[in-house]
């Protein structure tokens, strides 16, 4: 593999990555093309969706998922373009949880309860680090925080938690799973076949950390290898498209139609058609 002349000095900032991008997609044409059928039609949905007004908060958390979703999936490509197949696994993994939610959200309005309770729950975390760190300088001559901002914490954490239990849910809640909202969008047997996979990079495992090693025929490693890798490349890429496709399918109905062109629907379809038909390997 030929790899740009200023990688050892720069790494994946290196301004020659055109190059990168050649050796990415070679071999891998009809990839690139879906891909960036599908990054296009999820670009023109996002752009209608968001001219879309609406004050209903379960349509703007749909719409703010999808954008999540679609980002993601754009960062996905980037790294992959780069060779930096373990991050473009942390980025699938941020977006396969935005797709659980978005779908839940989709499937049962109730679950907008518990998406608000969990951003609410985590302002209370962040509070209560704050206050921790203060109990811990209490001896000290410079304090992080004013007296202030400790008495503005301690306020904000009981708004919050009234607001949590005004809004009718449990005052002991707590944060659900990825594999419970997972469960709650039916997509139990995508979380079990897939989420531990994309979950590895992400936490630094021993199995991913593994993918750096070059080793000889008996398993003895021979060296790390600090290069762009490509191995999964055409697996990643369909993970990616799969995932905003199926996103876009729990939107659509919010989008206005664009005029001269097919429905979203229908280009959705032929281009899930079109993804079946590709050989990953």
């Amino acid at each position: 593999m030929t790899i740009p002349k200023d990688f050892e000095q720069v790494g994946f900032l290196t301004k020659s990555y055109p190059q990168l991008e050649e050796l990415a997609w070679k071999d891998s044409e009809r990839f690139r093309q879906i891909a960036d059928s599908v990054n296009r039609l999820a670009q023109e949905s996002l752009y209608l969706l968001t001219k879309a007004k609406s004050g209903d908060i379960i349509s703007v958390a749909r719409v703010t998922l999808y954008l999540h979703i679609v980002q993601s999936f754009q960062g996905t490509l980037l790294l992959l373009q780069r060779g930096m197949e373990g991050h473009a696994a942390a980025s699938i993994r941020i977006a396969l949880e935005g797709l659980f939610k978005l779908v839940a959200l989709a499937l049962d309005k109730n679950c907008i309860v518990q998406f608000v309770t969990e951003q609410l729950l985590q302002q209370i975390n962040y509070g209560e680090a704050l206050l921790e760190i203060d109990r811990r300088q209490a001896n000290s001559e410079r304090k992080l925080f004013t007296p202030e901002q400790v008495a503005s914490t301690r306020s904000k954490i009981r708004e919050h938690r009234r607001t949590i239990v005004d809004m009718g849910a449990n005052k002991f809640a707590s944060r659900w799973t990825a594999k419970e909202w997972a469960e709650k969008a039916g997509m139990l047997q995508m979380y079990l076949l897939q989420y531990a996979m994309w979950c590895q990079p992400a936490h630094a495992s021993a199995q991913h950390l593994e993918t750096f090693f070059l080793k000889d025929e008996s398993g003895e490693i021979k060296e790390i290898n600090p290069l762009p890798k490509f191995r999964n490349f055409r697996l990643y890429v369909h993970t990616a498209c799969v995932i905003v496709l199926e996103a876009l399918n729990h939107v659509d109905d919010l989008a206005k139609r664009s005029k001269g062109k097919a429905p979203i629907k229908i280009r959705r379809s032929q281009l899930l058609k079109k993804l079946q038909q590709l050989d990953i390997s």
